[in-house]
């Protein structure tokens, strides 16, 4: 113990440069980082937590400049991280929605240091979530073991308020959170006594009760760094913490998650944030506009889209006296579409990017330095899941993903029949595809060979099929309960929430901007291709994210060598005109994690705000589970490639016809996902 007495003593002389006394309003402080525990090469960053009386005093002492100084002459910040942090004020509606707030910055050796603010008295509001106002937009966290932790997050002006909690529990393992994990490691080196100790023992009580164990210094995300000293001095720290005469209650906490992901509970800031208070889409520089009118431009091939086809593109650079500017240059012919739905979209979404359409009918884009995640998704398929740093940004992407997503359906949210709504451009992916079988006729019109045959497309579409022992129709009869649904005018249609929507932000049209990582799987990302962004039913602005993203491997088959397995044995019955195929995929826990993270952060809090509005979404289930049938079947050619055509075709039958929330988690569950979640809607 006196080694690490004397390690802490070290770190604690350079981790404040003066003594905490010097701001009446703390009563303790924690440190921890790996300068304090960790073996000699990962001694990189210093991390504490300041508690302050009440939370009034932490907006007193960030919000005025000259008081932050005080703050960070104190830890030896010499460069803070985010200077146009903005706090919002007690009068401010967002005041309400933090209880914490974190700041970072550099010291004079180029050292991360960051800390925490927070009060006493959040300790006695019976809370066990913890939401944080940062500069860094960090959500996932990844442990040793390749585990992650998720925050959702809101984001605001500059900011974010990132959505913790103190425990994220499963039916076999509890974890701590970020904040209860750096709190119940560290070491208290100011106000231990009364104030840091009943701190950690709120905490630790917390854990026991829920854990149904006491902690222990082998359970923190960092623990394989741990030297041997700080190991044994946190053991005897954790175990001093509890009162002998401690009883826990053991009721747990109910965060249900079977893999290696693990997840808090469905978090949203409820006030409303405007875009005036977010992320503005960008737009190219009327200058760069000008050169290229004037055909000063060279020309470079541009991205070539694995996982989009309507359109194509290449990159411009023109230079100015002074400048050079990088242009990207789009050539669909729904280029009016695309401009209304940027201008339109810009409104409710941020992170999109508002074209220049030029007299070619070409749209001029700022140039986004980057890669799709669908592409970035197929990297970490054939890296064979192992680069922990592609799952980061995935897990990120999709979080974002999510709460933009989830803002922008509540700020456009209508019950009302909406008459523009059921004529929507988004229907070119549902029944325009329908009307006289246009897109089967494109995609299979010259027939599919199966098993050796070759199927005409009529034969196609009258066979019937047997999918793990169940009947389903043909897709003669499939298509027309389809379209008798998908209808603009059908009753499903009329009768859904309305909301604005992307219609097709599906992996392949969200771009990380890999030039500006962050770390902690934060990027900049780009919502591209508007097309059919517009006012929509939700159920159909819901349809491709969900089927593109999670049947990802199955619907780009052809492009994934290093392919989970799909189980899959078929056998063609000519005399009663039948496929018999069985089928049992395997899902990854990526492709769980975006499930999870649709259902926990976009879907479930948008059933919530129906029902708190008198509405139900689940009376809306089969217009969804239709819509997700016509993008398994419609959205790309299969034809050269008979398991993706089988498997697709099959998924979608066996999703086709869910009438409830619950039918739709089972007919997932079978084809290998886990959908409890769902099923709780």
């Amino acid at each position: 113990m006196a080694e690490f007495t004397n390690a802490l003593r070290k770190y604690n002389n350079s981790f404040f440069r003066i003594h905490p006394s010097s701001i009446p309003a703390i009563v303790c402080v924690f440190i921890g980082g790996s300068r304090l525990y960790a073996q000699a090469q990962l001694q990189s960053d210093f991390d504490g937590i300041i508690v302050l009386n009440s939370k009034h005093e932490i907006y007193t002492l960030v919000a005025d400049k000259r008081n932050r100084q005080c703050l960070w002459n104190l830890i030896g910040v010499e460069t803070e991280d985010k200077v146009d942090l903005c706090i919002p004020s007690p009068s401010s509606p967002l005041y309400n929605e933090f209880d914490a707030i974190r700041l970072s910055g550099l010291d004079e050796n180029n050292i991360k240091r960051t800390i925490t603010l927070l009060s006493l008295e959040y300790f006695t509001h019976r809370k066990s979530s913890l939401n944080i106002l940062s500069g860094e937009d960090q959500r996932v966290y990844t442990d040793i073991s390749g585990s992650a932790q998720l925050c959702q997050a809101t984001t605001l002006e500059n900011a974010v308020i990132l959505h913790d909690q103190w425990l994220y529990a499963s039916e076999t393992v509890v974890r701590f959170g970020i904040t209860t994990d750096l709190l119940l490691s560290a070491a208290c080196v100011y106000g231990e006594r009364p104030y840091g100790q009943g701190i950690k023992c709120i905490l630790a009580k917390h854990y026991t009760s829920v854990a149904e164990a006491s902690p222990r210094a082998k359970l923190f995300a960092k623990s394989p760094f741990f030297v041997p000293s700080y190991t044994k001095w946190l053991d005897q720290e954790l175990a001093g913490i509890l009162p002998t005469n401690f009883t826990p209650s053991f009721n747990r906490i109910e965060v249900r998650c079977d893999h290696a992901l693990l997840f808090g509970d469905t978090a949203q800031t409820r006030a409303n944030v405007g875009l005036c208070d977010s992320t503005r889409a960008t737009q190219l520089s009327l200058e760069a506009v000008r050169l290229f009118n004037k055909g000063e431009f060279s020309r470079r091939d541009g991205h070539q889209p694995q996982f989009s086809n309507n359109s194509s593109s290449y990159i411009a650079r023109t230079k100015s006296i002074d400048t050079t500017f990088d242009i990207f240059v789009k050539q669909t012919p729904f280029a009016q579409d695309e401009l209304r739905g940027a201008v339109i979209g810009a409104e409710y979404f941020p992170r999109m990017s508002i074209p220049w359409m030029v007299s070619s009918g070409e749209l001029l884009y700022r140039f986004f330095p980057g890669r799709t995640a669908s592409d970035v998704r197929l990297s970490y398929i054939r890296g064979e899941r192992k680069d922990s740093f592609l799952l980061e940004k995935l897990l990120y992407t999709e979080l974002v993903k999510a709460g933009d997503t989830l803002r922008a359906y509540r700020s456009s949210l209508s019950l009302e029949r909406n008459s523009s709504a059921h004529r929507c451009n988004i229907q070119r992916f549902f029944h325009d595809r329908l009307l006289e079988n246009r897109r089967v006729q494109a995609h299979y019109g010259h027939g599919i060979s199966l098993g050796g045959q070759t199927i005409s497309l009529d034969r196609l579409l009258s066979l019937r099929w047997l999918i793990n022992g169940t009947s389903y129709p043909s897709l003669y009869q499939a298509y027309k309960e389809a379209s008798d649904i998908i209808s603009p005018t059908s009753a499903q249609i009329l009768s859904c929430p309305t909301v604005f929507g992307l219609g097709d932000a599906h992996g392949g049209n969200v771009m990380i901007d890999e030039s500006s990582a962050k770390g902690g799987g934060t990027s900049d990302i780009l919502f591209i291709d508007y097309e059919v962004a517009g006012f929509h039913p939700v159920m159909l602005d819901l349809a491709k994210p969900l089927y593109n993203d999670l049947f990802y491997e199955m619907l780009y088959r052809r492009l994934t060598p290093s392919c989970i397995s799909l189980g899959l044995k078929y056998t063609l019955d000519m005399e009663t005109n039948t496929v018999i195929l069985d089928m049992k995929p395997q899902i990854d826990n990526l492709t769980q994690a975006l499930l999870d993270i649709k259902l926990r952060y976009l879907i479930k809090p948008l059933c919530d705000e129906l029902r708190f509005l008198g509405a139900n979404l689940e009376d809306h289930v089969p217009l969804l589970s239709t819509s997700l049938f016509l993008c398994a079947t419609l959205g790309l050619s299969l034809a050269s490639n008979e398991e993706a055509f089988l498997a697709n075709f099959a998924s979608g039958l066996m999703i086709q016809g869910a009438q409830t929330w619950r039918e739709l988690a089972l007919r997932l569950e079978e084809l290998g996902f886990q959908a409890r979640v769902m099923a709780e809607l």
